[in-house]
């Protein structure tokens, strides 16, 4: 499908996309010394990843139509979604977690599993993504499809509209609750006020993320070299860019960086992200998590073994909630998952 193809080019996928839909068992390992690596899953990996920290399940729940239950494949018969929920979020508290389950027109509030708060988001369309201001006072949802973005209270009350967003890839709200909105088609990043009104427009691509706080917006840049720089972007202009640090990677040959993502910040105010680095077989030699002051000093890294890589075309596989965890999405055939690895 177009809008499929168009958004797979906007995102930059690291480099790992031509993985099948659904994780095969992680504990199933097969050695080829010809290649040098072991396979885990869908992805290979060098010798140098075996010790790396898998993930836990922290939440798991079964598609279907219930309140309980998130929509699946069954649950979407126009294919607007992968088959599972796009778009996930960490909770005000440490066991709960947000999910967008667009196949059944609801956002969804879970702790320990459980349901605990759910909104009727019909009005949504085909909800891609969606975001919750850092008081907790509004949200905001997008539909990447007719374009639009609709700007509501905590219950999900619509307040505001505005369109023009076609293939606009994710949102999220910034320190000062304004919402930023990445926008390829429009060559960047939009900022928005709560009335829905243009803030301000930066020119960026890829490498500039949309997650912001008083420093400004934060980015990785150096994909396909073998040094990604951490930077802050601290105005519209381009070249308002200060560099924090940098992470070299330069033990193996032809071995560069396929992927680097900002996740967000903790409520300290630690920045969170991730690095992967491959060959040219697509053989991984770092997936790694890294827990940064505001000054790009390293203050935790991880090295980890994930899923399969469930589809480019979705907002985000990672993030990090509030506590300092990092958690990811998953699914199989009957049940979708939220996994995590603590940092």
């Amino acid at each position: 499908m177009l809008k499929k193809t168009l958004l797979a080019v906007a995102i930059g996928i690291i480099g790992l996309s031509g993985m099948p839909a659904y994780a095969q068992d992680a504990q199933e390992v097969q050695e080829n010394q010809e290649t040098n690596y072991t396979l885990i899953g869908d992805f290979k990996y060098n010798e140098i990843m075996l010790n790396a920290n898998r993930s836990n399940v922290w939440a798991q729940f079964e598609f279907g139509t219930k309140p309980e239950n998130v929509g699946g494949t069954q649950q979407d018969p126009g294919h607007f979604t992968e088959g599972f929920p796009p778009a996930f979020r960490g909770g005000s508290f440490e066991k709960e977690v947000w999910i967008l389950d667009a196949n059944n027109n609801a956002l969804k509030l879970f702790e320990n599993g459980k349901l605990k708060k759910n909104i009727d988001i019909k009005y949504v369309g085909h909800a891609f993504d969606f975001a919750i201001s850092q008081d907790n006072k509004n949200m905001v949802f997008l539909d990447r499809t007719s374009g639009n973005v609709y700007i509501t209270d905590k219950d999900g009350k619509q307040t505001a509209k505005v369109s023009g967003f076609e293939y606009a890839t994710s949102v999220e709200f910034n320190h000062k609750n304004e919402i930023l909105v990445v926008h390829p088609m429009g060559q960047g990043i939009v900022k928005l006020g709560l009335d829905g009104k243009e803030i301000a427009k930066y020119s960026a691509d890829q490498t500039t993320s949309n997650f912001e706080n008083e420093k400004g917006l934060w980015g990785l840049d150096g994909v396909h070299t073998n040094t990604i720089k951490l930077f802050v972007r601290t105005g519209v202009d381009p070249k308002d860019v200060k560099v924090l640090a940098e992470f070299p990677f330069k033990e193996y040959k032809d071995v560069e960086y396929k992927g680097a993502t900002i996740f967000g910040f903790d409520k300290k105010g630690n920045v969170y992200f991730g690095l992967v680095a491959c060959d040219p077989n697509g053989v991984v030699y770092r997936d790694r998590l890294y827990k940064c002051d505001q000054d790009g000093k390293v203050l935790k890294e991880m090295d980890v073994i994930d899923q399969s890589l469930l589809s480019p075309n979705v907002p985000r596989h990672r993030l990090v909630n509030k506590f300092g965890r990092v958690i990811a999405l998953d699914a199989d055939v009957q049940n979708f998952y939220i996994r995590g690895w603590n940092m």
